[in-house]
């Protein structure tokens, strides 16, 4: 999940560098496919190709530290 929105922030930067023929152009064109693949990816996740596990997204990493404010914590008390 670390990865994506960096890349996100990346191909954004390119973008706001090209000039109006490389935005409409191939390269132009692959850097925002690019762009839209890592958002949607931070944002639902997505099967590791070469492992087959699937990489959570931002949903599952805010529902799961959501559980985490729910433990018991007590003192460790020495026999």
């Amino acid at each position: 999940m670390r990865i994506w929105p960096g890349q996100v922030h990346q191909d954004a930067v390119q973008l706001l560098h090209m000039t109006k023929a490389q935005l409409t152009g191939i390269s132009g064109l692959e850097m925002l496919g690019d762009l839209e693949a890592q958002a949607r990816y931070a944002y639902a996740g997505r099967t590791d190709p070469t492992s087959g596990v699937m990489q959570q997204g931002a949903p599952w990493i805010y529902d799961n530290v959501e559980r985490l404010a729910s433990y018991d914590v007590t003192p460790y008390v020495s026999h």
